[in-house]
């Protein structure tokens, strides 16, 4: 009985902290969309930093663990979601972090930004972006706590030699914590 409601707690976190399958905005490199059909918010309290991974496709209460567990290795083998557009499943991160400014935690123009994207428009590719908050168009609407509901909205493009990343999003997730090994 034990089993059963932990895994009923474990599912009802997941759909409140995974926004709904409508799109959230995209990632594109080179002309190739990746809709972010899910977010999963976790917050670094050490960090501090909170990273939304923005998925295609709605992920279950054990994948979430395991991002929370600091586990995204999963995703490199996780099948594509459109196996005519791609060969594995792209994948995203939007990160924030407040290293240099821990007083100003939430405020997004304040924070470095890290963009990463797989797979989105080559198999395989692995693009990185990293920019300071007051250089993006970006904002993080709601309180940064674990539990909390939050909106992070950005748009923007940045060219690394032949290869142009840009994204549009309005995420909406509930914040998890970042369940650190020890």
């Amino acid at each position: 009985m034990r089993r059963v409601l932990s895994l009923l707690a474990l599912l009802m976190a997941g759909s409140v902290a995974v926004a709904g399958a409508q799109s959230m905005g995209a990632l594109t490199e080179n002309g190739v969309s990746m809709d972010v059909r899910a977010a999963v918010a976790l917050l670094d309290a050490e960090g501090p930093s909170l990273t939304f991974y923005l998925l295609p496709f709605q992920p279950t209460a054990d994948e979430i663990a395991k991002l929370q567990a600091e586990d995204g290795m999963w995703l490199l083998s996780k099948p594509s979601p459109d196996p005519k557009k791609w060969k594995s499943c792209p994948h995203g991160k939007f990160k924030l972090g407040w290293s240099f400014e821990k007083a100003s935690v939430g405020d997004a123009k304040k924070a470095t930004v890290y963009l990463y994207g797989y797979s989105v428009g080559a198999e395989g590719s692995n693009i990185n972006v990293n920019k300071f908050g007051s250089d993006v168009d970006v904002a993080v609407v709601g309180p940064v706590k674990a539990g909390q509901e939050v909106t992070l909205t950005s748009k923007g493009s940045d060219t690394l030699q032949t290869t142009t990343m840009a994204w549009d999003l309005k995420v909406k997730a509930r914040i998890l914590p970042l369940n650190k090994k020890p």
